[in-house]
């Protein structure tokens, strides 16, 4: 049997348009993949001789072959650019060749991670990576062999990144030859048609900090013209001077490491970030990590403040919207009860509702001491809210339209749906979080004594502690020892989940976020708790040599002074009146 024209036309022009649809929105690997099932059962048909083509078929085949060319070469477009730092030229002075050479380092250490789902957590799954390209060298003829296939044959873009650097403070009195002050330019250029993609220039930059400056710039300019990459992830502010102080930071202490070190390190990140996300625009995940650090240094209201305008800013920031959820919870325990009182109203509280209003969260302050619990009830509302929207979130039907629909987040869902045991564990730790919030308004309306919530979380707690109990994430058994640490009864289960969360080696300072925790404030006078917390901060600091701080917040002033050592000495070495002063309160 001949297929008429009639047929074969409409289904020749469908091939195509889901060959496009498929290159838009794909990768070249998915491409491929999906024109060779179309070439299998094409095969197929012929050598089964199930339907004969018309004699016009070497024009179809042709017309084939030329859009899935075009469609490869378009999904090859939308892929990352490669990225390659220039050649310093004979030219070039000092600062120049320098540049370049530490820039040639600082470009493949760009490596952007989806970020913890708890304060003081590791970093999950990569995200978005520089890709690092090798500049076309040799000679002419090779080169222009080279160029002349990448036409032909459809590649990724690649990037050259060129650098001029110039010294512009040898009149200052500051002046020195190891780290001058620079004006520099950064120039991104395609690296065929040596055409200009993005340039700026940076007016008084210290050398240290040059190739950090660049290196931002540049990923910048790679993950604005990328469509896989996350909106929360996208750098906002000019010359990329967000996503700067991100990578200027330094780096996430090692496990084990000194206490004195970690808070000097730790205010000298906040520092920076402040700088760019604390009121101004900021990629999401930058104020993300801002947010984080706040809530480890026992600070709800400013986290709690970061996160709304993170969900708000960036809405499909599914881990920012469990945060701003868990953040919410938090806000309206009891231990923070008194910072909603109208004295203590400051202007971080009017920027909390405003940013919550912007996130689609009505809701007014209380005008009187009268109203804070219903406040405090209306937000345990708006956290569930988020909470079951991130729930919903994780459903296998909504996971796989949103890794069909919006490319930027299939890197996000993808895991998920390869993964059913991440898949259901995650969903637990949602789950967890909600009962989370029932137990909270329990204990709201005075109703713990036969709570239903609290009941199921115990039942959870025994099963998860029980010898052969469920793998579970950590966060898991937190939010269940959170439920439990409501009634003082329940400390023996409490202990028991908390041993359970802090020996993840996701969670390697357990001791400062349990210690911190205003959920958990309660138990601070429960001797059983301290002997718990004195055993977690050795292990977690085991390097207790050098200064530490002289006075900071109740878990600060616990492991350096011994106020709840169980005596007078500091549980780490090194503390007393000569340490350096950084108050986390």
């Amino acid at each position: 049997m001949t297929w008429p024209l009639a047929v074969f036309v409409p289904a020749t022009a469908v091939l195509l348009l889901a060959l496009a649809v498929v290159g838009r929105n794909f990768t070249r690997r998915t491409l491929r993949a999906v024109a060779a099932i179309v070439l299998l059962a094409g095969a197929l048909v012929w050598y089964f001789r199930l339907l004969a083509p018309p004699p016009a078929w070497p024009v179809f085949a042709a017309a084939l072959v030329l859009g899935y060319y075009v469609s490869e070469t378009f999904a090859a477009h939308r892929e990352p650019p490669g990225v390659d730092v220039a050649v310093p030229l004979d030219r070039d002075n000092d600062q120049t060749k320098d540049l370049l050479t530490e820039l040639g380092f600082r470009l493949p250490a760009v490596s952007l991670h989806r970020p913890a789902a708890v304060p003081g957590g590791t970093s999950g799954d990569q995200v978005a990576t520089i890709v690092q390209a090798s500049e076309v060298r040799g000679g002419a003829l090779a080169a222009a062999l080279i160029r002349l296939a990448g036409m032909l044959i459809p590649l990724p873009r690649r990037y050259v990144v060129r650098v001029r650097a110039e010294r512009c403070d040898y009149a200052s009195a500051t002046s020195t030859t190891a780290n001058p002050w620079l004006w520099m330019t950064v120039d991104v250029r395609d690296q065929r048609g040596n055409a200009s993609i993005a340039v700026t220039t940076f007016d008084r930059t210290r050398l240290s900090d040059a190739a950090e400056h660049a290196a931002a710039f540049v990923a910048a300019t790679v993950l604005h013209g990328d469509p896989a990459t996350p909106r929360w992830l996208l750098p906002v502010r000019e010359r990329a001077e967000d996503l700067a102080k991100y990578l200027l930071g330094p780096p996430e202490p090692a496990v084990g490491a000194a206490y004195a070190a970690i808070l000097p390190d730790r205010a000298d990140r906040m520092a920076r970030l402040s700088i760019v996300a604390r009121d101004g625009a900021a990629a999401g995940i930058v104020r993300y990590e801002l947010a984080m650090l706040e809530d480890l240094c026992g600070h709800p209201l400013a986290a709690l403040r970061l996160h709304a305008r993170t969900v708000a800013e960036n809405p499909r920031f599914r881990r920012g919207q469990y945060r701003l959820g868990m953040s919410l919870v938090m806000a309206a325990g009891e231990a923070v009860r008194w910072r909603w009182l109208p004295e203590h109203r400051t202007g971080e509280h009017d920027d909390i509702v405003v940013y919550l209003r912007r996130a689609g969260m009505t809701i007014a302050l209380p005008e009187s001491a009268g109203q804070v619990d219903d406040f405090r009830r209306a937000l345990l509302d708006l956290g569930q809210a988020q909470l079951r929207e991130y729930r919903r979130a994780l459903r296998f039907g909504d996971l796989a339209r949103t890794s069909l629909r919006r490319r930027s987040e299939r890197g996000s869902a993808l895991p998920y749906l390869k993964s059913a045991a991440m898949r259901r564990q995650t969903i637990a730790v949602a789950d967890s979080a909600l009962l989370l919030c029932r137990a909270r308004r329990d204990q709201l309306d005075d109703r713990l004594d036969g709570s239903v919530a609290l009941e199921q979380a115990r039942r959870e707690a025994e099963l998860l502690l029980a010898p052969a109990g469920p793998g579970r994430q950590w966060q898991y058994a937190y939010n269940l020892a959170c439920i439990l640490a409501m009634r003082p009864g329940d400390l023996r289960l409490v202990l028991g989940l908390l041993r359970l969360a802090a020996d993840s080696p996701s969670n390697p300072r357990a001791s400062e976020w349990i210690g911190r925790d205003p959920d958990l404030q309660a138990l601070h006078g429960d001797e059983r708790f301290l002997a718990f917390l004195r055993d977690q901060v050795r292990r977690d600091f085991p390097g207790g040599d050098g200064p530490c701080p002289a006075e900071g917040d109740w878990f600060t002033r616990g492991v350096t002074s011994g106020e709840w050592g169980g005596g007078t000495q500091p549980l780490l070495r090194g503390g007393g009146a000569h340490g350096v002063d950084h108050q986390m309160q």
